[in-house]
C-alpha cells in the first residue's frame, strides 16, 4: 500500500470517529491540528543546529542552519521534481532506510545514504537522509 492510500485510510478513520463528537469537542480537535502542521525546513534545521551545537550562539545556529538547509535543498534538486528519482523499497516507507535512488545511467538502484555519501556532504549522511525522508513524507515542508 502506498503512502497516499495509507494517508486516505487514516483520514477516513478520523472522519468516522468525528461523527459522534460534539461541536465543542470538534473545536478542540481543530485547535489541536495546529501542533501537527508540518514544520518548515528552515525551522527544522535551526532546531537541529540548536540541539547539536554545544553552547551555541545565535550566529552559529543561523550559520549551521543555513548551511544544512542549503545542502538539503541541493540534494533535493538532484533528486528531481517531487523526488522523482526517489523510490521506496516497499509501497510505504517508514524510515529513510526504505528509500533508494533510481538514476539514469546507473544499472541498479542505490541506497539513499550511499547516494548522499557519493556527493561528499559537509554534514552527517544519516542526518541528511533523515531530513530528506521527512521532506519525502511531508513531515517537514520547504515553505
Amino acid at each position: 500500500m502506498d503512502y497516499i492510500c495509507v494517508k486516505n485510510q487514516k483520514i477516513n478513520k478520523i472522519k468516522n470517529k468525528c461523527e459522534d463528537l460534539t461541536i465543542k469537542q470538534l473545536d478542540e480537535v481543530l485547535d489541536s491540528f495546529e501542533k501537527y502542521k508540518p514544520q518548515t525546513l528552515d525551522a527544522y534545521v535551526r532546531e537541529y543546529a540548536r540541539e547539536n551545537i554545544i553552547k551555541p550562539s545565535e550566529t552559529e545556529i543561523e550559520s549551521v542552519g543555513r548551511n544544512l538547509g542549503t545542502e538539503v535543498r541541493s540534494l533535493c534538486l538532484e533528486l528531481g521534481c517531487n523526488f522523482s528519482k526517489l523510490k521506496a523499497t516497499n509501497n510505504y516507507a517508514k524510515h529513510w532506510c526504505d528509500l533508494y535512488v533510481a538514476e539514469k545511467g546507473y544499472p541498479y538502484a542505490i541506497e539513499l545514504d550511499t547516494w548522499i555519501s557519493e556527493r561528499v556532504p559537509l554534514f552527517n549522511v544519516y542526518v541528511l537522509a533523515d531530513i530528506i525522508y521527512k521532506l519525502y513524507t511531508k513531515e517537514i515542508v520547504f515553505r
